[in-house]
C-alpha cells in the first residue's frame, strides 16, 4: 500500500549537508513516541559524530525506519522538480511532478553500519562560546588557505583561541573568541579541522571539555543537531 509523504525540504537539505561530508549512508529511525525522526552517524574515521532529529511532519515516512545507501543522491533527485510529490511504495520512493516521475529504490538497513545510539555528558563544559555563521565561514576559508589539518583549542586565563595549523609547514591562523562561560582551568588539545568545513552553515553554541571533547549545538527552533568531536593526537 502506497503512502504520500509530507516533507520539509529545508530539513532534508540540512540533513543532506551533513551526509555529503560526514556519512552518505544513513538509517532514519522514529523516536519512541513517533513524534520525531532521528539520524545518528559517525564520519569514516569516527572522530566526528552527529545526532540529528526533527519533527516527523518534516519527513513522515511509513514504518519504523528507512535507509539510504546514498542520501545525497536521493536529495539530488527530489531537487530535480520544484515541490514534487513523494510517495512511498514498499521499498521504493516515487518522486513525481505533473507527468514525470522518478523511482528511487530504498536500501536494506541491514547492510548499513549502525550509528551511535546516543550520548550522555554528565559534567558541565569547562568553556562555552558562540560561533556564528560568518565566523564559521571565515574559519572554513582559512583552513583552505593555510592547508590546516588540525585545529588547536586553547583556553588560557579564560580566553579561548583556535589555531589552524599543518604539521608540514609553519603557516597558522589564530582566532580569539569571547567566551560565554569559563571555569578558569587552562588546557589545550587538537581536533580535526574538517569539523569547520563539513558542518552546515549556521549559528552554533560550542561547549569545550578539557578531557578532549568539543560539542557543537546547531541553533534552530525545530531541528535538533548536535555534533561531537574528539581529540586527535599531536603526531
Amino acid at each position: 500500500m502506497s503512502k504520500e509523504l509530507n516533507y520539509k525540504i529545508e530539513t532534508l537539505s540540512l540533513l543532506n549537508q551533513l551526509t555529503l561530508s560526514l556519512s552518505n549512508s544513513i538509517i532514519i529511525n522514529k523516536n519512541e513516541d513517533e513524534t520525531r525522526f532521528v539520524v545518528n552517524r559517525f564520519n569514516a574515521s569516527e572522530t566526528i559524530s552527529f545526532f540529528f532529529n526533527a519533527p516527523i511532519s518534516d519527513f513522515d515516512f511509513d514504518g519504523d525506519e528507512i535507509a539510504f545507501y546514498n542520501f545525497a543522491e536521493f536529495f539530488q533527485l527530489i531537487s530535480v522538480f520544484k515541490d514534487p510529490k513523494i510517495t512511498q511504495d514498499l521499498n521504493k520512493l516515487i518522486i513525481s511532478k505533473n507527468n514525470s516521475k522518478i523511482k528511487y529504490v530504498l536500501s536494506d538497513s541491514e547492510i548499513i553500519s549502525k550509528g551511535p545510539k546516543g550520548f550522555e555528558i554528565s559534567e558541565d563544559a569547562n568553556c562555552e562560546f558562540e560561533l556564528n555563521a560568518e565566523e564559521l565561514k571565515n574559519l572554513g576559508k582559512m583552513i583552505g588557505l593555510v592547508s590546516a589539518e588540525k585545529a588547536n583549542i586553547k583556553v588560557n586565563n579564560g580566553k579561548l583561541t583556535i589555531t589552524l595549523c599543518n604539521e608540514t609547514h609553519e603557516n597558522t591562523f589564530d582566532k580569539e573568541f569571547t567566551t560565554i562561560t569559563s571555569d578558569g582551568e587552562d588546557f589545550a588539545f587538537n581536533i580535526p579541522s574538517e569539523i569547520f568545513t563539513t558542518i552546515p552553515s549556521g549559528n552554533y553554541k560550542v561547549m569545550i571539555f578539557k578531557d578532549g571533547l568539543v560539542m557543537l549545538e546547531y541553533k534552530s527552533t525545530n531541528v535538533s543537531l548536535k555534533l561531537l568531536v574528539g581529540e586527535i593526537s599531536n603526531d
